[in-house]
C-alpha cells in the first residue's frame, strides 16, 4: 500500500502506528480520533481483506470521518479537520 501513497504512510506490525495500537482504539469514535490525531494522520485505511474491521458505530463517527473510497478489500476515510467537526460533538467533552 505504501507504494501508492504520495505522502508518509504509517502502519505496520511494529512502531507507534502498528495495527494493534490502532485496533485497540476502535472502541469508540473519540478514542480512535485521539489516537489518529496523535499520529498526525489525515486518512485512515480500513482493509477488509483479512476479515471485517469493525469501526465505531456511535453517532459522532460520521462527523469525524468522511468516507472517500470504498471498494473491494478496503475503505479509506478522511479525518475531518477538527475545526469542521460540529460543535455539538466537541462540546460533548469527549474531544
Amino acid at each position: 500500500m505504501a507504494y501508492y501513497s504520495d505522502e508518509v504512510f504509517l502502519g505496520d506490525w511494529f512502531g507507534p502506528a502498528r495495527y494493534a495500537q490502532v485496533e485497540t482504539s476502535l472502541t469508540d469514535t473519540w478514542t480512535l480520533r485521539r489516537n489518529l490525531d496523535s499520529l498526525a494522520v489525515d486518512y485512515f485505511l480500513v482493509p477488509d481483506a483479512l476479515g471485517p474491521v469493525r469501526i465505531p458505530a456511535d453517532g459522532p463517527f460520521d462527523s469525524c470521518f468522511a468516507l472517500v473510497y470504498s471498494g473491494p478489500g478496503a475503505r479509506i476515510y478522511e479525518c475531518v479537520p477538527r475545526r469542521a467537526v460540529p460543535a455539538r460533538a466537541i462540546d460533548s467533552g469527549a474531544y
